[in-house]
């Protein structure tokens, strides 16, 4: 199981940054926190991101897994949130169907597949 809180705001303002560089975007969850690198589609700008488990409010992860994500469908969920809002992200271990479940603490919450 994947799980996370951390600030809403920040999680927006990334996507915003990663929509004008890339569509796609692949996350390894692992115990030492989230990894994430992406290319533009000129292979000129690379992204490396690290965020370790004392980044969040809330870490777990007790088996590596990959979040891949759309950066146009992450920010229509995110358009919801706003300055003290929270993100919960949360992936079970159901392999054969896997969602990522996202909350927007005091905005509502939204589940999608994978």
């Amino acid at each position: 199981m994947f799980e996370c809180r951390l600030d809403g705001m920040f999680l927006r303002r990334l996507f915003e940054a990663l929509r004008e560089i890339c569509n796609d975007i692949s996350i390894d969850c692992t115990e030492d926190g989230l990894s994430m690198q992406a290319m533009d589609n000129s292979h000129i700008s690379l992204i490396h991101l690290c965020l370790a488990p004392d980044f969040f409010q809330l870490y777990r992860c007790d088996e590596p897994c990959t979040l891949g994500l759309n950066i146009s469908f992450m920010l229509k969920i995110l358009a919801v949130v706003r300055e003290k809002s929270v993100i919960y992200l949360a992936r079970g271990d159901d392999s054969e169907d896997p969602m990522l479940f996202v909350r927007i603490i005091e905005s509502g919450s939204y589940d999608g597949k994978l």
